[in-house]
């Protein structure tokens, strides 16, 4: 890890994404899995089949980066949290916007 950190220039920050399905609308912990500060937590704590409303996409941006001046490294997290039927509905726009979009193109190679 030591070389990892030493290589890492303040142009070239280091950045990941995860993401993962929460079947509550807690950012901060997710008690649908169980207690935090409890052991045994897991999925298999979470009820079987939620509500539509309670299932969320869940996303962080994490960012790894050398500050120019000290050096100092600097950990930064942003989190997504978007309910599930909003992500779909955003997705059934986008795909009916590429399809009348690829109908467009072919309507004007025939012509």
């Amino acid at each position: 890890m030591e070389k990892f950190f030493q290589k890492t220039a303040p142009q070239h920050p280091v950045v990941r994404y995860n993401y993962f399905i929460q079947t509550d609308g807690e950012l901060a912990w997710s008690s649908s899995i169980g207690p935090e500060d409890t052991s045994g937590i897991g999925w298999h704590n979470a009820k079987a089949n939620p509500p539509a409303e309670n299932i969320y996409f869940r996303s962080h941006r994490q960012t790894l980066r050398r500050l120019p001046r000290t050096g100092t490294m600097l950990l930064t997290i942003r989190p997504y949290f978007i309910p599930l039927i909003e992500s779909a509905n955003t997705i059934c726009k986008i795909n009916k916007k590429i399809c009348s979009f690829e109908i467009s193109i072919f309507f004007i190679q025939i012509y």
